[in-house]
């Protein structure tokens, strides 16, 4: 095995360099702020935790390399390094058992090539040039399977009890995708039966498992020093069960749609239509040897429960987290599709034709992969910096900062607690107030805030609170479509953000000085898409906002910004809005 484990070392290299040389410096939009700023502080990110995400990035924040954002990434970089030598070993072994006499040295070729495929692409690559859990999510499941391959060829429990550990640790870092995974494992132990000791091997599984889950108790430890991210603070057993079953996103389930098909079309362009074909091959031969067909078995159910499990909660593909749901399903169709290659060079005549032919097909792979540079590459990243950091300088000294949209909530969290900017500005998220505990510990982290407690209420912010304190300290609110009608009545422009005020009044000097602030924080952003959705959404509201309080003026404003954003394409629902449920859209 010894040429196979050096192409898993030598897969590792080449990810590695590839992602690092790709990594975001700063944090990037989505969730990457929010664990960046957790990892740092040991908070509790977003359900269901993710505490081994947090304690494995947290290794990589000690490092002095950089931002804090940056040594986070790195440990997402270092896992999906980690995710592609494991898939490497898998696809090789498959391939070598699958086909008798195709020699290690092409099966090894054959699994780096499959691996360098997937991890190069933008579906795997994508998760680990930035803050987040999904790269390390992959890693694990893809050592659970490639440690449950040995199992399933040669019975050795030692291998079956280290998967169960890696499942664990999953369960500990995205419970929901490695749940996907482990419902297939019971095709695994079914040999034990014959043996008579299943239930005494189930038994130890589960031991093995719980040591991964152990990590849960990370979260009311770090609750109970009450970090600024602390979501659900889970110090009591309601709490814990709220953050840990992921209460927040129990919605998001729901029944399939028609274009729920477009999981498909992900599937087929992380792995190009002929690895997606091999891959097919692949899982067929698996299930039809006898002495593959459990773990050919286990991979086809894992890969559509995968994929399964997305389209449940739909699929967006300009959305790169989709793609990080679908992360162990194309790294497991990646391996089958080793297994089917591997057919193919089996039926080569001589040693060095296979040889060649299994080279041929590695640096097929990997250059597809290669060719997704561009769209991973965010070395040069910045955006969240400028646009959030930019809006957090101009908040004027001591304000009161409400903000809304998750974005700004998490890359605030990060510029406040990681890089210390403004201490003198008291941010709270105004969407989070309904959830455990978050309201109580707004109002003790910011204990010396006179007012403050008037001025949040329950759910959502009372005015007659902010407008009491206005005197003494300035509000800053962040518009969205939950936004109360008589607060919005009372915003007036004052950069990315809203003021609120007494009276509001359209002040053209007042005006122009929020078009000032608004041009200064957008000013030198890349054409990175999600700063770009980001950009629209705030016009989206501006819009909505200008319709709702008849300011005519902001409406043309906002008009004109989500044009030129748009360029030549369009909007259904800025259509929508101005076609027919704003009032004052017709009026120049």
């Amino acid at each position: 095995m010894i040429p196979i484990r050096r192409a898993a070392l030598a897969t590792f290299v080449a990810v590695l360099a590839v992602e690092v040389a790709a990594l975001c410096p700063g944090p990037w939009w989505l969730d990457s702020s929010e664990f960046a700023a957790a990892t740092f502080t040991l908070g509790v990110a977003h359900p269901p935790g993710h505490p081994v995400a947090l304690l494995w990035g947290k290794l990589f924040a000690l490092l002095p390399l950089g931002p804090i954002a940056f040594r986070v990434g790195l440990g997402q970089a270092v896992a999906g390094a980690l995710g592609a030598a494991c898939l490497a070993l898998l696809g090789a072994r498959l391939a070598l058992r699958l086909v008798d006499g195709v020699g290690e040295a092409a099966a090894a070729l054959l699994g780096a090539g499959g691996a360098l495929l997937v991890s190069l692409g933008f579906a795997l690559g994508f998760q680990a040039v930035r803050p987040e859990v999904y790269a390390l999510n992959t890693a694990l499941c893809l050592a659970a399977f490639a440690a449950l391959e040995r199992y399933d060829a040669g019975g050795d429990r030692r291998w079956l009890l280290l998967g169960a550990l890696a499942l664990g640790l999953g369960l500990a870092n995205h419970h929901y995708l490695t749940l996907l995974a482990i419902a297939p494992v019971p095709l695994l132990l079914w040999r034990e039966r014959a043996r008579r000791r299943l239930a005494a091997t189930v038994a130890a599984c589960f031991a093995a498992g719980a040591v991964g889950l152990c990590a849960y108790l990370y979260l009311p430890l770090r609750a109970a020093r009450h970090p600024l991210v602390d979501w659900g603070a889970p110090t009591t057993w309601s709490r814990f069960f709220w953050v840990v079953s992921a209460a927040p996103f129990r919605k998001s389930v729901r029944a399939p749609e028609a274009g729920d098909a477009d999981v498909m079309g992900a599937l087929v362009e992380a792995l190009h239509p002929i690895g997606f074909l091999l891959a097919a091959l692949g899982l067929y031969l698996l299930v039809r040897r006898r002495e593959t067909r459990r773990i050919g078995l286990a991979l086809g159910a894992a890969i559509a429960l995968g994929a399964g499990g997305r389209a449940l909660q739909g699929f967006d593909p300009a959305n790169p987290d989709a793609y990080g749901y679908l992360s162990p399903a194309i790294a497991l169709l990646a391996a089958a599709a080793c297994a089917g290659a591997a057919f193919l060079v089996g039926r080569v005549g001589r040693p060095r034709a296979r040889i060649a032919v299994a080279t041929l097909l590695a640096f097929g792979g990997a250059a597809a992969g290669a060719l997704s540079f561009p769209r991973i590459d965010r070395a040069r990243f910045w955006d969240v910096d400028a646009v959030i950091g930019r809006t957090l300088a101009q908040a004027p000294p001591r304000a009161w900062l409400l903000s809304t949209h998750f974005q700004t909530v998490f890359a605030l969290w990060y510029l406040q607690a990681v890089e210390g900017r403004r201490p003198d500005v008291a941010h709270v998220c105004t969407h989070q107030l309904p959830n455990p505990g978050y309201r109580d510990e707004a109002l003790a982290r910011f204990s010396d805030e006179r007012g403050f407690a008037d001025a949040l209420g329950d759910s959502s912010p009372r005015l007659a609170g902010l407008l009491a304190a206005a005197p003494r300290r300035r509000a800053l609110v962040e518009f969205d479509m939950d936004t109360a009608p008589d607060l919005a009545a009372r915003l007036q422009p004052y950069s990315l953000l809203d003021e609120v005020v007494a009276a509001a009044a359209r002040d053209p000097a007042v005006a122009e000085a929020a078009r000032r602030r608004r041009a200064e924080a957008e000013e030198g952003t890349s054409d990175d898409p999600e700063t770009r959705r980001n950009r629209l959404w705030r016009a989206f509201l501006g819009l909505n906002l200008a319709c709702r309080t008849g300011d005519r003026a902001r409406l043309e404003e906002e008009r004109s910004r989500a044009a030129r954003l748009l360029g030549d394409g369009t909007s259904p629902e800025i259509e929508a809005l101005l076609d027919g449920d704003c009032p004052i859209a017709a009026t120049r």
